[in-house]
């Protein structure tokens, strides 16, 4: 599933180019990406909150699983994928919405929004049927934040690092091996190595599309 999401993103940057390239080359400073995403994270953390208080706590059943210490490394070397692949394909959603819809002039963004977030939170269904309204409900509204900010400070590394903390605070609740100190680490050591994937996968989508 790494290589399958990796791919997935990778196609998705080097065939947008041309849609995505101004938020990928809008690299600002690192104390602007961190002071960008810590907004992002306090207002995807308080729309999330609503959209639970709607639909019930845990929608997706996230707090059954039980992950032993060997289930929940793996899964943290799958998250940077999950969170570049999973934000680039919301921005090519949005994108292509907003040029799809283009006619509607003044009401383009209102419905490219709402079917970008509809869309994203039906992808997280996974067969959990009997919640499904409740999951497109809540991640759909979680991923509001994402899109504006996106649009607003036209960088797509905001979204993916929030993304990556989120999904890595989500799961991190249901490991044996949870602990403040060996969370501390973990994600330190998870960072380190998200930004440089980052670094690297863009490099490469770039590389290829001069060549």
């Amino acid at each position: 599933m790494l290589y399958v999401k990796f791919l997935i993103a990778l196609f998705g940057v080097t065939y947008a180019y041309k849609n995505l390239s101004p938020y990928i080359r809008n690299i600002t400073n690192f104390k602007t990406t961190v002071t960008v995403s810590a907004k992002l994270f306090v207002v995807t953390s308080i729309c999330t909150y609503l959209a639970l208080l709607v639909v019930g706590r845990d929608p997706q059943n996230i707090g059954n699983l039980s992950l032993t210490n060997t289930q929940y490394y793996l899964l943290l070397l799958d998250l940077p994928f999950t969170a570049i692949g999973e934000e680039v394909f919301k921005v090519l959603m949005l994108l292509a919405f907003l040029r799809l819809f283009a006619p509607l002039k003044n009401n383009k963004f209102i419905v490219s929004l709402l079917l970008s977030s509809f869309i994203f939170g039906l992808l997280h269904i996974n067969y959990n049927y009997a919640s499904s309204l409740r999951i497109i409900f809540a991640i759909g509204v979680t991923a509001i934040p994402s899109f504006l900010f996106f649009l607003y400070y036209k960088s797509i590394y905001p979204s993916i690092i929030v993304h990556f903390f989120l999904d890595f605070m989500a799961f991190s609740n249901v490991s044996t091996n949870y602990s403040f100190i060996v969370l501390f680490f973990q994600l330190a050591l998870c960072t380190a190595i998200s930004l440089l994937l980052l670094r690297q996968f863009f490099n490469l989508a770039f590389n290829k599309n001069k060549s």
